[in-house]
């Protein structure tokens, strides 16, 4: 029986560009016995959100859904005509497991009623994690204080636990996490390999999917605004953001560096390694890959602990273009 391999994220994972190396890649991976459907294919992601937006209830996705895209019908009438094994791929089929649970039962079902079925998710430190997500959201809107933020970060390692039990638990099917890296089209790559049997060409190689991220000056910016308690609408805030980081100044060590306190970073990295150990040693049905469970996480140096430095000239230069002029 050929498979079904739902991957499901989670966010902030490398996502865009494994879903963008295997959309616009989709006939030389077909070629290897890999297809990727384009029915409920979002072209502009490479993701099937689509689907996703078929069976999530909530009104605002709904909304969203675009018959032309194609939906659970369309797929199923393409996959009729497949023997190969099959990738669907969204991030938000996570947030339909963590949210709707009944949805995503049902919609497994539905979509994998006549092959086997593996899981894909991919795992990433907490500390990692918030971060990264915390600061796509800064891109475009001003956000908590990072004191109040902590506690939802908290939330993380146990909701990914959670999870990937509720799975393991819903399904009689394999689940693979794979251990995230700056490289996941090549994880991606080597995991079908070894853990799959599908040898894909070494030689394929996928473009960055666009999805730009904060400069080191802009995080930093984005964090100190985030703790003044003056609130500032979404297109102010970005003119704000894109003014003063072009007069901070930071050092180059500086780039790597956390906006969470070190003891925070380190209780997010704990809790979850001791949750991913747990979820490997507690079940026959969930694989690790690579298999090695991680070691040697680091937290890293806290830059909130000192002001920013701003370079004046650079700061005048980047007011007067926006029509401000300081006097001597």
């Amino acid at each position: 029986m050929s498979r079904l391999i739902i991957h499901i994220g989670m966010y902030k994972t490398g996502t865009k560009s494994v879903q963008s190396f295997f959309f616009h890649l989709r006939d030389a991976i077909g070629a290897a016995g890999l297809y990727y459907p384009r029915s409920g294919c979002v072209p502009s992601e490479g993701a099937h959100h689509n689907i996703y937006r078929a069976y999530s209830e909530r009104s605002a996705e709904r909304s969203r859904y675009n018959s032309q895209l194609g939906g659970p019908v369309e797929l199923a009438s393409e996959l009729s005509e497949v023997q190969s094994d099959v990738l669907v791929s969204s991030e938000a089929f996570w947030a339909l497991a963590r949210d709707e649970p009944k949805q995503f039962t049902r919609l497994v079902h539905e979509i994998g009623s006549k092959r086997q079925v593996t899981f894909l998710v991919t795992w990433r430190n907490a500390a990692e994690y918030c971060e990264s997500l915390y600061f796509q959201n800064a891109k475009n809107n001003q956000m908590p204080s990072i004191e109040g933020s902590l506690r939802s970060f908290l939330k993380v390692p146990g909701e990914f636990e959670k999870v990937v039990s509720f799975i393991t638990a819903q399904f009689d099917a394999e689940l693979i996490i794979i251990q995230y890296n700056r490289d996941m089209i090549g994880q991606f790559k080597r995991m079908f390999s070894e853990c799959l049997g599908i040898k894909l060409d070494e030689e394929l190689r996928g473009q960055d999917a666009l999805n730009s991220s904060l400069t080191p000056l802009q995080k930093l910016v984005a964090a100190h605004m985030s703790m003044t308690p003056t609130r500032f609408e979404p297109n102010v805030y970005r003119n704000i953001l894109g003014i003063f980081a072009d007069g901070v100044g930071i050092d180059e060590s500086e780039k790597g560096w956390s906006i969470m306190p070190l003891d925070f970073q380190q209780k997010l990295i704990d809790e979850s390694l001791i949750s991913l150990h747990r979820l490997v040693s507690g079940s026959g049905r969930i694989a690790l890959f690579p298999r090695a469970l991680p070691t040697n996480i680091q937290a890293k140096p806290f830059l909130l602990e000192k002001p920013p430095r701003l370079l004046f000239s650079k700061l005048e230069s980047a007011l007067s273009a926006f029509g401000f002029t300081g006097s001597k």
